[in-house]
């Protein structure tokens, strides 16, 4: 019995070290992925901030021509990129919708007319728009027909909590409708003027190393913001939203 016994460890104790050896050297490749990702799976890493054109984008549909929505953000310390990225992301979920992303250095008053919609985003500067973004809008065609009934929205991210977010909202909403375009806000009372972060005071403030972090509560809302302006403007496209005819 005391040989059976001895035989048996010594099969056994070879493949529990191999076993033990495996679990330390073998690489753990899902938690490495899930580390670049914040609860909502938008990408806040320093990469994340280097904002271009390679979202996947959806295919055109049975229907026609998919629509483009613009969006086009200033950034002084990335967190309005991030944000930018998650509201791109929204719009690419919409099926019949293509979205071109750019910063307000990129992007040209020929990008804002090829567009059927425009999303513009900007930090909090003194209680306004940025001078960079004002400059982009400035730059469109006062009085071009080509802008009446584009859609328009906006996003914004400010310092502090009542720190100018919904002043900017609204002012580059009202710089929409001089052009004749129509402002949409978010899908629901949370958000009725787009969507906005807060990224410097508690409980939102920075909470990591990442440079332009938002917290994923507003990643959210970004993300809904976009969804909703594509799926009107598909809608719109399609002939699904025909404003009704004025009533005398």
């Amino acid at each position: 019995m005391r040989k059976i016994t001895v035989i048996t460890l010594i099969l056994i104790i070879p493949i529990l070290i191999v076993g033990l050896f495996w679990s330390l050297v073998a690489e753990p490749k899902t938690p490495a992925v899930l580390n670049s990702l914040d609860a909502n799976g938008a990408n806040v890493t320093n990469d994340s901030c280097v904002i271009n054109d390679s979202l996947p984008l959806p295919e055109n549909d049975s229907n026609g021509e998919a629509v483009t929505v613009l969006v086009v953000y200033h950034t002084t310390q990335y967190h309005t990129a991030t944000l930018a990225k998650a509201v791109a992301e929204g719009v690419a979920e919409v099926p019949g919708a293509r979205v071109v992303l750019k910063s307000v250095e990129q992007a040209t008053s020929d990008d804002a007319l090829n567009a059927q919609a425009i999303i513009l985003g900007s930090p909090v500067h003194n209680a306004s728009v940025t001078p960079a973004m004002q400059t982009y809008i400035n730059s469109w065609a006062f009085g071009n027909p080509s802008f009446s009934d584009k859609i328009g929205a906006a996003f914004v991210t400010g310092g502090g909590i009542s720190a100018g977010e919904e002043l900017v909202q609204i002012n580059l909403l009202a710089s929409m409708l001089i052009y004749n375009m129509i402002v949409v806000g978010g899908p629901s009372w949370e958000q009725p003027f787009g969507a906005s972060a807060i990224t410097k005071e508690y409980p939102f403030q920075d909470k990591s190393t990442q440079v332009g972090y938002v917290d994923p509560q507003f990643l959210r809302k970004g993300k809904l913001l976009g969804k909703r302006v594509a799926q009107f403007s598909v809608r719109l496209q399609r002939g699904q939203n025909k404003p009704r005819a004025f009533i005398k």
